[in-house]
């Protein structure tokens, strides 16, 4: 363990580090990403860092991903464009990979960096200069109108996915009146919702329009490029915490599953078939995971893959409602099924009476502006667009991979009323090997049952969830 001493020095080194990035390799990484940061290849710009100055941040006032250290920084500027120069101060945010390397075992960190540089500095331009040229025969009157349509990612200032010294240096959304929507429960209004899925259909527009002007190119530019950072899928892991996340996944879904039969003949509902038939694909569940995460044409899209309250930030107008959305940290993708994104957000963060009187009507809102911006990006009418692409095709891809997002949902909600006491018992018993399922079930029962809102929300979560799925 490093002394006071130790630590101030080594932080004192890691801020130097950090400054020396900044000024050295920001300017570059602009002039060679235009569209990712102006808007347009034809607009030449050359810039200078002439300053910057650097603090830790408190990772609470984000909601960025955990398996980052965090910094804001200030950086001076300087922006020459037709021989007239400009300074102004620029307000990021300074993602590095953490220095402890259990911490970065255990998170992943090395993938995950990986993918975020890749998809901020590679995938996205990538994309954007297709759907840019996509039928378009003035480029540079169409950049700010494409990239308006997919203003739904912040700037990137540099990156590096170096094992060693990983660095990701994005807009400091803040600034802006960006924060975080919802509350601590996981659990955002229809507002922030809708806005949500506004934005998850411009990204998801985003390769669509890609994938119906060059699809091989779309496959040797995005698909081949992702890490799989999915290592609780693994079978062959040794590593505990994995094992460990892995069970609680499975045992947590079929208790839950297992406990709303109970409580269904009082209820009404018929759900004994359905409920059998998961349970018993949940026996397998990394087969079950593998075939979910299968992508299947024509709707294969790539996934954020972590689509929730914690990885979004909200603008307000003045009356406090929110009206734009900005996706963060593009850390475990996927290239899968739509529903991967649609419905984690969808279960996680939505009440359960949201979903049981809107769902049609959310599917509709995503679809809508997934649709609207899709013919934008190719120049066409909706009318024309391929049939694939209708609200009941997307319903469709979560009657049939909803599952998953199902178990993370009911993961992520139980975890939320476990005391510091139970998750230790939890994890004694995973030690242990895999618990059987009364021990995992005593201890679940328990668990949700200290909290009645909690067990209630996973109650009529499960209704909804059934009510929309096939097996």
């Amino acid at each position: 363990m490093l002394s006071t001493k130790e630590e101030s020095s080594s932080q004192e080194e890691i801020l130097d580090r950090i400054k020396e990035t900044l000024i050295t390799k920001v300017p570059a990484y602009l002039s060679s990403n235009p569209l990712n940061f102006t808007g347009s290849e034809n607009d030449i710009v050359d810039y200078r860092v002439k300053d910057c100055n650097v603090e830790i941040l408190d990772t609470h006032e984000l909601a960025f991903h955990g398996a980052s250290r965090m910094y804001a920084a200030e950086i001076y500027l300087e922006e020459e464009r037709k021989k007239k120069k400009q300074l102004n101060v620029h307000h990021v945010i300074v993602k590095i990979m953490p220095r402890n390397p259990i911490v970065r075992s255990m998170q992943n960190s090395v993938d995950q960096f990986y993918n975020e540089c890749t998809i901020l500095s590679s995938i996205i331009p990538f994309l954007l200069e297709n759907c840019e040229s996509t039928g378009h025969k003035n480029v540079s009157e169409t950049s700010c109108g494409i990239q308006s349509k997919f203003d739904v990612i912040p700037k990137c200032y540099y990156s590096c996915h170096d094992p060693e010294d990983g660095i990701v240096v994005l807009e400091d959304l803040r600034k802006q009146g960006y924060k975080i929507g919802g509350n601590k429960m996981m659990l955002m209004d229809e507002d922030h919702i809708r806005v949500a899925l506004q934005g998850l259909a411009r990204f998801h527009a985003l390769s669509y329009a890609t994938k119906n002007k060059d699809f091989e190119g779309y496959k040797q530019h995005v698909v081949t490029k992702l890490a799989d950072a999915r290592r609780y899928f693994d079978k062959s892991t040794t590593d505990f915490s994995i094992d460990r996340y892995s069970t609680f996944l499975k045992y947590t879904t079929r208790i839950m599953l297992l406990e709303l039969n109970k409580l269904q003949l009082e209820d009404g509902r018929l759900y004994t078939e359905k409920i059998m038939k998961l349970c018993e694909k949940l026996e397998s569940y990394q087969e079950l995971f593998y075939e979910l995460m299968t992508p299947k044409e024509p709707l294969a899209v790539l996934c954020h893959g972590d689509f929730n309250r914690n990885n979004m930030l909200f603008c307000y107008d003045s009356t406090n409602r929110p009206v734009g959305v900005k996706i963060l940290d593009f850390q475990t993708p996927y290239y899968a099924s739509p529903a991967i994104d649609l419905g984690l957000v969808l279960l996680l963060n939505s009440t359960p009476e949201l979903l049981s009187t809107e769902w049609d009507n959310l599917f509709c809102e995503y679809n809508g502006i997934l649709r609207k911006t899709l013919s934008d990006f190719l120049e066409c009418s909706e009318e024309s667009l391929p049939s694939e692409y209708s609200v009941e095709g997307f319903k469709n891809e979560f009657s049939r991979h909803g599952i998953y997002c199902f178990m993370i949902a009911c993961t992520f909600i139980t975890s939320l009323a476990m005391n510091d006491y139970e998750t230790d018992t939890f994890i004694k018993l995973a030690d242990r090997g895999f618990p059987s399922l009364e021990e995992a079930g005593e201890l679940m029962r328990s668990t949700v049952a200290s909290d009645v809102e909690v067990a209630r929300r996973l109650t009529l979560l499960s209704q909804v969830f059934l009510d929309n799925i096939s097996v």
